[in-house]
């Protein structure tokens, strides 16, 4: 159990991170670690530095961009979106991500979420390609965060369910605290 002053299991979107590459002038890293650090933080094994895209990058980015000890040793769980079935979520932001599944789509989303019945932020993961489309749709309209419910409609070929997003559903008010600021 934690009080209300304790962040938990934060994810930081790449835009509120902004760019986490060395400052060509000074040497510094806009998360004040040295470049040696950098180096050995954002490499692989070969030297190569992770690519913006890559899911380790962005859990590192994370980690660094944490503000309070308690961010930085939280561990963060994503969870699939039937999980959150008919729950009210506020979408701060997504990202695609390469799937390591032979079978389905080659791509998931993993969206940036808090859960506005609980009062906590999740990372909520999604392979279909409905869901996916919609997160893109709703990327160029740019009016984060959006109000949205997942919801299960059909059967796949597989029967396994169908997802996609809804908006709230009319007349829905959470708590007033629960909207007052992203929780990443």
């Amino acid at each position: 159990m934690t009080d209300d002053s304790t962040k938990t299991g934060e994810v930081v979107p790449k835009s509120s991170v902004g760019d986490l590459a060395l400052d060509e002038h000074s040497g510094a890293h806009p998360l004040g670690i040295t470049a040696d650090e950098a180096t050995l933080i954002y490499s692989n094994k070969e030297g190569v530095e992770l690519t913006e895209d890559d899911p380790y990058r962005t859990i590192l980015d994370q980690i660094l961009s944490a503000d309070t000890p308690d961010a930085v040793l939280t561990p963060i769980e994503a969870h699939k979106i039937g999980e959150y079935v008919g729950t009210a979520l506020l979408l701060f932001g997504f990202q695609l991500q390469k799937s390591e599944y032979e079978e389905g789509t080659p791509m998931y989303a993993a969206m940036q979420c808090r859960d506005v019945e609980k009062d906590e932020p999740v990372v909520i993961t999604s392979g279909h390609r409905k869901v996916m489309a919609q997160l893109v749709k709703l990327r160029q309209f740019d009016k984060w965060p959006y109000k949205v419910m997942p919801i299960a409609r059909g059967q796949g070929k597989y029967g396994d369910p169908l997802f996609e997003l809804t908006k709230w559903p009319e007349g829905y008010v959470p708590r007033e605290s629960q909207l007052a600021e992203p929780p990443f």
